[in-house]
């Protein structure tokens, strides 16, 4: 945070900054952002395992799913991808709102990373027995056998030379794992080649 403030201090005042130091600044802007990230996912990772039982409180679906797709439509237009979300009424779980909006949000960014203009991401929330059930599906590249067995390993990437838009250090799903099954429930995923990726997490209904 030190580094990232005082580069962008620095860069309020261009007139004073040659044009090769000021890309200089960019550079350590933008490196000092992705640490910051790497940081935060490994705080997250870390007390994944703590007993948060304490915490939670009821997480009405319903209510945070529709938000979290209307952050998402701007970008899905700019990118020209239809993005949909289908609902049944009454998905309440216990747990964390900001721990399982990050869930769902690391998701729809994988999603998107690897779907092109023209693609569709769609999210579904169903009862499933005394589960709820909420799937993300994209048309996008879809993934081998092989990458489907490790997907949720920390730090492990894909070949990003196949996405539409890579970044990240690996931590995403793996994140996504941690949360999950600390709320107990489960996440696992379908995929083929060509054809495209569903995501599926399940979670205690309340």
């Amino acid at each position: 945070m030190v580094i990232a403030s005082n580069t962008q201090v620095a860069l309020r005042y261009p007139e004073g900054i040659r044009e090769a130091d000021a890309q200089k600044l960019h550079t350590i802007m933008d490196a000092a952002h992705q640490m910051k990230q790497l940081t935060d996912h490994l705080l997250i990772l870390a007390r994944s395992d703590e007993d948060l039982s304490h915490l939670c409180e009821v997480v009405h679906l319903n209510t945070m799913l529709p938000k979290l797709i209307d952050d998402y439509q701007e970008q899905a237009q700019n990118l020209s991808i239809h993005l949909v979300l289908r609902m049944e009424d009454a998905l309440d779980t216990l747990g964390l709102e900001s721990e399982l909006r990050r869930v769902f949000a690391n998701l729809i960014d994988n999603a998107f990373a690897f779907t092109s203009a023209g693609g569709e991401i769609s999210i579904a929330a169903t009862h499933n027995d005394r589960q709820l059930q909420i799937s993300v599906s994209d048309t996008g590249i879809g993934m081998s056998e092989e990458t489907q067995a490790r997907i949720f390993d920390r730090f492990w990437r894909a070949d990003t030379s196949r996405s539409y838009r890579s970044g990240g250090a690996g931590l995403g799903l793996a994140i996504v794992e941690a949360i999950v099954r600390n709320h107990g429930g489960s996440v696992g995923v379908v995929s083929r080649l060509g054809v495209g990726s569903r995501f599926d997490v399940r979670l205690p209904s309340a």
